[in-house]
């Protein structure tokens, strides 16, 4: 919206602009000798806290310049924020004592600061003692707002919770699951889930599995071509992302601070810069090379208009490892499988995990975690039985169906065989718009309602699944944890295309934090 758009807007009275139009309306200020002063936050629910800031705020200068975070970088879980970003700016521009308004598409206010270089930034007293944010973008924003000769100055007002305001008068979950959230934070504080997260902090963690580079192609739909009975659609746009173990590494990789991930690339293709551009740091790639062959790659088809899938192409060398590639990939898994406190098993089917890589990892004194996946490369040929022990199993609905060859009989007691033919003390099946459901011989079965206000793609959110509950369970963690952290880590995955979010221990805080509050 440009600044004619904006002083058109009847609703605002002209005061929601764009965050470029408030450079120079900031600069002319100050050109003037006058004081620009800037606030930002979600304002997702406009209470007296949050007015008596903005009047704190317009003290402290001339003009009051507010910038509020875009929807699509808002991290405080399902469904949130309440309001979209419009209505919310359209709330903030009706109090009385602010100028103007802008949308900050980024997750932070560093742009913001950026192009309006205010003389004085507020935040709010919750602020005033930094180690309090747990995400640190508090000191990116006061470093820049330095950087441009600015102060920051915190408010001192009424202490409201916006979360929980909207948790008790806004739900924005089905019956069932507000009720069970309500009983939820009856037996459990944030701070008593929080504190299982950072019980994996220091946890040494080995994932072993396929690597798999996920590709979109967008595409638009041109219609039947004339001579064939086939659909033409013309191309667009793509990208890549890193899928399977990688992207699991990648999660783990924000959740604890010592992550190795043992694979099998391939030799042709030029995806290691994607792949080594794209891990976390924290995430130690021990690669073996197979040669002749490439990474596998899922190449999918979108229409760039709905986000519906047309087409998926399969790209790899599904063939039985060569006895050299083997012997290779056993030499490399030595050191890391004797190291390991937790060993992560995503086995995709696509024959890295041999009986003898297998055998290797069954013989390992680390706390196994084993997921075995049902695709439509490997149909019929992948089940979590060929597997002699794990300590937790982590799969879908329908991979347990297929590994108990069982179609009417109850997931409950298809959970409770399995576990008893496996000996496997700790299971968690994903059942998607119904939830997780979760079996130990001591604690029985327990169910957990899913969290996701809206599906745009399932890829990846077993993994993110599989990442965060293998931890947990590693440490013990009871399962009403392990099933909201499991929920909030597939919703935050189902909620955009692919792999392009990954788990990190401060976002799942903050979302802990808003549902809990």
């Amino acid at each position: 919206m440009d600044i004619k758009e904006a002083n058109n807007n009847h609703h605002t009275g002209g005061r929601v602009v764009d965050l470029d139009a408030l450079s120079a309306i900031s600069a002319d200020y100050k050109r003037d000798g006058k004081t620009v002063v800037l606030s930002h936050g979600t304002f997702d629910l406009l209470h007296p806290g949050h007015l008596r800031h903005f009047a704190d705020a317009h003290k402290q200068g001339d003009i009051l310049i507010v910038s509020l975070t875009a929807d699509s970088f808002i991290n405080k879980g399902p469904g949130r924020p309440v309001f979209n970003e419009t209505l919310r700016a359209e709330a903030v521009a009706a109090v009385r004592v602010v100028d103007y308004v802008a949308v900050v598409y980024e997750a932070s206010a560093v742009a913001a600061i950026e192009t309006i270089r205010p003389n004085i930034y507020a935040k709010g007293s919750d602020y005033s003692d930094p180690e309090r944010d747990i995400t640190g973008k508090i000191y990116d924003e006061i470093e820049c707002v330095k950087k441009y000769n600015g102060q920051v100055y915190f408010t001192d007002e009424i202490t409201f919770s916006s979360s929980n305001l909207i948790n008790t008068h806004l739900s924005v979950f089905p019956p069932e699951t507000t009720e069970w959230l309500k009983s939820f934070r009856e037996q459990y504080s944030e701070d008593d889930v929080i504190s299982w997260l950072h019980k994996i902090d220091d946890l040494k963690v080995l994932v072993i599995g396929e690597a798999i580079i996920d590709e979109y192609v967008f595409v638009q739909g041109m219609g039947k071509v004339s001579k064939d009975p086939i659909l033409a659609f013309l191309y667009q746009n793509e990208e890549s992302q890193l899928g399977g173990t990688l992207a699991i590494a990648n999660h783990v990789g924000g959740i604890s601070k010592n992550c190795s991930l043992v694979t099998v690339l391939g030799e042709k293709g030029s995806d290691k810069d994607l792949i080594t551009d794209n891990l976390r740091p924290k995430v130690n790639l021990l690669p073996v090379i197979q040669p002749n062959a490439q990474t596998l790659l899922k190449r999918r088809f979108v229409d760039i208009h709905t986000g519906v899938k047309v087409f998926e192409l399969y790209l790899m060398e599904d063939t039985v490892l060569s006895d050299e590639t083997e012997n290779d990939l056993l030499s490399k898994l030595e050191k890391p499988l004797a190291e390991a406190d937790v060993v992560i098993v995503a086995d995709y089917g696509h024959e890295m995990m041999t009986p003898a890589i297998i055998d290797a990892v069954c013989a390992s004194k680390a706390f196994l975690v084993v997921n075995t996946q049902a695709n439509a490369g490997n149909l019929g040929f992948n089940y979590i039985t060929k597997y002699t022990r794990a300590d937790y199993i982590c799969i879908s609905g329908y991979e347990l169906k297929l590994a108990m060859r069982k179609r009417h009989i109850s997931h409950n007691q298809m959970l409770a065989e399995l576990a008893s033919e496996m000996n496997c003390d700790k299971l968690t099946v994903t059942l998607g718009k119904s939830g997780t459901l979760h079996h130990s011989k001591d604690g029985g079965f327990y169910t957990a309602p899913a969290l996701a206000m809206g599906v745009v793609d399932r890829v990846g959110a077993g993994d993110a699944v599989l990442s965060i509950t293998g931890l947990l369970a590693a440490v013990g963690a009871p399962w009403p944890i392990i099933g909201l952290i499991a929920n909030l880590a597939g919703a935050s995955l189902v909620s955009s295309l692919g792999t392009k979010t990954f788990l990190s221990s401060p976002e799942l805080q903050k979302q802990i934090m808003s549902l809990l509050k």
